[in-house]
């Protein structure tokens, strides 16, 4: 039986020999029954009380541990105890919680004497419970059961929230009790205690991410510009280049402006700048690592000429099939050339001397070459078929292969070319239906393609690669017909250095922007490049290489680079003065504040200045971001003190 020491005012000792489990204040009741007098309770000294309070401690630890221990015990207890109470019996089996203060009591280990000492051990109680709990669930997920497992995976979620429900739930079911609630209030108000904390951090959750995102909406939208930067540069969004709202725009807007955070601001898009940079040289290096105008105007011209190398083979192997139907030397009537010939050689009338200047040596040679030959020719008027097909074959080379420097204009060799053909399509439709179908084959072909050629002629025909690959890229802003003809006509490979050459000029900066080397990245430069190229340019550029998704991937950097333009213009300072005022002012208020000694002053400005730093740095903090794009819904940690209220509940 505990005994209590007490004092009167007189100065006279008392001992009080208290029932088991009695507290001091009962004992002190019990007292002042029996002297009808007032007395007071021994002052003890600070190492008697301090033995005391480690005591309590380790009460409250004692019962708060063995609190997810005793789970079990209680229910198969109250199982019991119904049936001793339908028995007839008025023995019952105590809870764990009495039957550890038994053993403490016996053992003389310190008790609470009043109300809010009660209370607080009820709290601290709490807290040992929710320790406990995370430590064996920790022990139990490592165990071999798979059920036994998610059992202590469940139990170890949430060390904090464990921990703090324990202290609310206890600290409500101990109130309860000092204001005289039964037991079943008191289990009742411990189920509500432990369960607010989850209740009210998921309310101030959803709170902060309503102010910041929004509803469904606003998280998906957060979500997706996760993944967008994600797949495009490998980079994590600020706040407010998820949310895409104008609030955490204009916040970071402000940090951005503001010391102490405005270092912090500028390093994170720095960082998105360079994992832009870097996606665009990536794609770039993938296509071609040598990617550059140069190489790229010399990609064009060697691609070009690999198209007329390949139109020449396949147009020789289609006259060829003609050869089937006509002897090499059935005659050929070549009035149709004569007629051009004369045409082109034709003087001006009433200037004959004015004339020559006006006509071609070339031609004219031609013109009398021919005469003579027919001349000489065994059937008057008409040369063999071998020498018209192989004349024709000859000037059409000349047209291929012209150039600016060329001694005779295109336009008369063109003319030439078509007199020829017809003077050759007569003897097809002469010689019979299939004759006339392989020329008609083999005409429209070299037809089309060396209209073709004569549209390169102008792209290639320049006198230097980079004036190449520019004459290339000329009109694409408006549509890719100049474009197209030149990807239509080159290799996959050549495509692709030109497809890299372009993305490594796209986002160069400006010469105002630009490094001591030249090789600064703009995002804002690239974007407006991109935007500058239209749709279908844009498709002939990058989706014609045989590298799938390559437009899929420059997209996604223009979304990246769109969105980190969009947030900047929110209350933008396009002088750049702002920075650098508000760095003055705040450094001066400092300064003025420790020279005038007004610490305080001093003290709220730094402390101002450190914290828009850590506010900035939650701005662009990946996890913070990624915990914005989560549903507002409570924690799926279930806590020792939950289940104990519930196991109590359960038990009434």
């Amino acid at each position: 039986m505990p005994t209590f020491d007490f004092t009167s005012p007189e100065g006279k000792k008392y001992t009080v020999e208290g029932p088991a489990g009695a507290t001091q204040e009962q004992a002190f009741q019990i007292l002042q029954s029996q002297i009808g007098a007032p007395a007071q309770p021994e002052e003890r000294g600070m190492g008697t009380e301090l033995a005391r309070q480690v005591g309590l401690t380790l009460r409250a630890g004692a019962k708060g541990s063995a609190g997810l221990v005793g789970l079990g015990a209680d229910a198969i207890g109250g199982a019991m105890n119904m049936g001793l109470a339908a028995a007839g019996s008025d023995y019952r089996f105590p809870p764990t919680s009495k039957a550890i203060d038994n053993v403490l009591n016996s053992a003389g280990v310190a008790q609470p004497e009043n109300a809010t000492e009660r209370v607080v051990q009820d709290i601290a109680g709490g807290m040992a419970g929710g320790a406990g709990t995370v430590a064996v669930g920790r022990a139990m997920a490592n165990s071999a059961a798979p059920v036994v497992q998610k059992i202590g995976q469940v139990l170890s979620t949430g060390p904090a929230m464990q921990t703090v429900s324990g202290a609310t739930g206890g600290g409500a079911q101990g109130v309860t009790r000092e204001m005289g609630g039964s037991g079943g209030a008191q289990a009742a108000a411990g189920l509500l205690g432990s369960v607010a904390p989850q209740v009210a951090l998921a309310a101030g959750s959803g709170a902060v991410r309503g102010l910041l995102r929004g509803g469904e909406q606003g998280r998906q939208t957060v979500n997706k510009n996760i993944e967008l930067f994600k797949d495009a540069a490998d980079v994590a969004p600020s706040v407010g280049q998820a949310t895409e709202g104008r609030i955490p725009r204009a916040i970071e807007s402000v940090l951005a402006k503001t010391p102490g955070s405005a270092g912090v601001m500028q390093k994170a898009a720095q960082k998105k700048a360079d994992a832009v940079a870097a996606s665009v040289t990536k794609l770039a290096d993938e296509l071609s690592p040598t990617g550059n105008a140069v190489n790229a105007g010399e990609a064009i011209t060697k691609g070009v000429q690999g198209f007329k190398d390949g139109f020449k083979v396949v147009q020789a192997r289609l006259y060829n099939t003609l050869d089937q139907y006509i002897p090499a030397d059935s005659p050929i009537n070549v009035g149709k050339t004569q007629a051009k010939l004369a045409e082109l050689n034709a003087d001006i009338p009433g200037a004959p001397n004015l004339s020559q200047w006006f006509k071609n040596s070339k031609i004219k040679g031609i013109d009398a070459a021919l005469e003579a030959d027919l001349a000489q020719a065994a059937k008057g008027g008409a040369l063999p078929y071998e020498a018209i097909k192989k004349l024709r074959t000859l000037v059409g080379n000349e047209i291929a292969d012209n150039s600016l420097l060329s001694d005779v204009p295109r336009s008369k060799w063109t003319a030439l070319y078509g007199a020829l053909s017809e003077d050759l399509g007569a003897a097809a439709k002469t010689a019979g239906p299939k004759a006339e179908q392989s020329w008609q084959w083999a005409n429209k072909y070299t037809s089309s393609q060396l209209d073709r050629l004569e549209q390169l002629s102008g792209i290639v025909g320049k006198d230097a690669p980079e004036k190449v690959f520019s004459a290339a890229m000329s009109g694409t802003s408006e549509g890719n017909t100049v474009l197209k003809r030149v990807v239509d006509a080159i290799p996959k490979e050549n495509r692709k250095e030109l497809a890299s050459a372009v993305l490594r000029r796209m986002g160069k900066a400006t010469a105002g922007n630009q490094n001591d080397v030249g090789d600064a990245f703009s995002t804002e430069t690239f974007l407006t490049n991109l935007n500058k190229l239209s749709p279908d340019s844009r498709n002939t550029l990058f989706g014609r290489l045989g590298v799938p998704d390559t437009e899929n991937k420059l997209l996604q950097l223009a979304g990246v680079a769109s969105n980190v333009r969009d947030g900047s213009r929110v209350f933008a300072n396009p002088s750049g003065t702002q920075p650098a005022l508000s760095a003055q002012l705040a450094g001066g208020a400092i300064a003025g504040a420790v020279l005038s000694w007004n610490l305080p002053l001093a003290a709220g400005a730094a402390g101002t200045m450190g914290g828009a730093n850590l506010l900035a740095r939650r701005m662009n903090n990946p996890e913070f971001v990624k915990w914005l794009g989560q549903k507002n819904e409570l924690s799926p940690t279930i806590t020792a003190a939950e289940v104990n209220a519930l196991s109590q509940l359960r038990n009434r």
